[in-house]
């Protein structure tokens, strides 16, 4: 009996067991007609089904480490950085020996200043593929993020052993070095590039860098110039261009450079910024704001444009819109006193007085001797019959310099 029971339970187990393992092969199969559908809605532009797809993917077969990786790509590229993150984390979890996913996760974590958690995931990477170019070329770049100077130098110095004539290692160095304010080295990387190749766009844009770091201008617009002579579409050399002709009040030339760079290169978020800058100092001010708007368009986390477009729409009449923009510049950096100050302006020409001297307090707990919150929140005070406080305020305003704080504590204040 004991004999018919275990064949019994042999015959059993052989005739489930491949339908069991066709099961599981069919769902990676299934997975990876997902996966592959999903790259091809990519190429096609269509995001939101592609990451429909990779999703479809994961839910098929969830231990299918390419899946998550191939959403966190996309997920990344959307700015869904924690979402990205957590596939990546899931994607490792499920298979540890691919130094591309290490790589990727580090990108990652560099956009969300996490420059340790980067440098430990190439660092793996670098333990898989100890000769992998472009792990050291990111490591190094990460360390530079985190003030690792030396240990940045190491892996570009370890690259070069590997590959001696490699220009683009020279420049990064360079850069590093003028970083470091080490001109003497960078001019040395700088010069090797040009004696490798005269020809370097690349070296003569760094080279105007060089010069404009020691405020030798005219140098570097030269070396700008050489740059454009060589590669005409070369949007960043504008850019850094306009950058040196602005500080030497070249102001007509400067805008052309921005105006130039743009037509190349319409994801330039800094030359829209400078060129909004240089619009409102012309009075241009509704050109101004559409350049704000742009900047802001290409980076919803870029506070310098937030602040002055919302600066920008209060002086064009449309306080709603300054106060969201403070809103949101303050959401950004809950610790920056002069964002408080700006919207308290802003509520105080609502009417909000209360509100207003809620955020110059907060400006003066960030920032005690900020003489012009001092006199902003003197001022409301006294316009919402708080006159003692207020005048306290004035007073304070004038002990750290603020230029028109006597005249109003002498018209509101003689009986205080």
């Amino acid at each position: 009996m004991y004999r018919i029971l275990s064949i019994l339970f042999l015959l059993t187990f052989f005739s489930f067991q491949p339908k069991a393992q066709d099961a599981r092969g069919g769902q990676r199969e299934r997975a990876l007609q997902f996966v592959a559908d999903g790259d091809n809605l990519m190429r096609m532009g269509m995001i939101d089904q592609s990451l429909q797809l990779y999703s479809n993917a994961i839910a098929m077969d969830p231990g299918f480490a390419d899946a998550y990786m191939k959403r966190a790509s996309l997920l990344g590229k959307l700015g869904r950085t924690n979402e990205a993150l957590a596939d990546y984390n899931m994607a490792i979890q499920l298979n540890p020996y691919v130094e591309l996913m290490y790589d990727q996760r580090a990108k990652l974590k560099l956009l969300s200043f996490d420059y340790k958690g980067a440098v430990d995931d190439l660092n793996r990477g670098l333990a898989l593929d100890p000769a992998n170019k472009l792990l050291l070329e990111h490591r190094a770049e990460a360390k530079a993020f985190m003030n690792d100077f030396q240990g940045a130098l190491e892996d570009y110095y370890a690259l070069l052993d590997s590959f001696p004539d490699d220009t683009l290692v020279y420049l990064r160095k360079a850069i590093l070095y003028i970083d470091r304010e080490d001109f003497a080295m960078a001019l040395t990387d700088i010069q090797k590039v040009l004696t490798i190749n005269p020809q370097s766009s690349l070296a003569w844009n760094v080279m105007g860098i060089y010069y404009q770091k020691l405020r030798r201008h005219p140098e570097a617009v030269a070396a700008y110039s050489k740059a454009i002579q060589i590669n005409p579409d070369f949007a960043l050399a504008y850019y850094n261009r306009s950058v040196t002709h602005s500080l030497v009040g070249n102001r007509t030339e400067s805008l052309n450079d921005l105006d130039k760079a743009i037509s190349i290169d319409n994801s330039l978020k800094n030359a829209y910024f400078n060129r909004a800058v240089a619009r409102k100092d012309a009075g241009d001010w509704e050109g101004s704001l559409d350049d704000y708007n742009k900047a802001v368009e290409l980076d919803k986390e870029f506070t310098g444009a937030l602040l002055n477009r919302g600066f920008t729409k209060k002086i064009l009449g449309d306080y709603e819109g300054a106060l969201t923009d403070y809103n949101e510049a303050i959401e950004l950096n809950p610790e920056d006193a002069n964002l408080y100050n700006m919207r308290g302006n802003i509520k105080a020409l609502f009417g909000q007085y209360n509100d207003a001297i809620d955020d110059y307090t907060q400006a003066l707990f960030l920032k005690n001797d900020y003489a012009e919150a001092w006199y902003n929140r003197g001022l409301v005070r006294i316009i919402n019959f708080y006159v003692p406080q207020g005048c306290n305020d004035l007073r304070e305003s004038i002990h750290h310099g603020h230029q028109e704080a006597e005249s109003k504590l002498k018209y509101f204040c003689a009986n205080y």
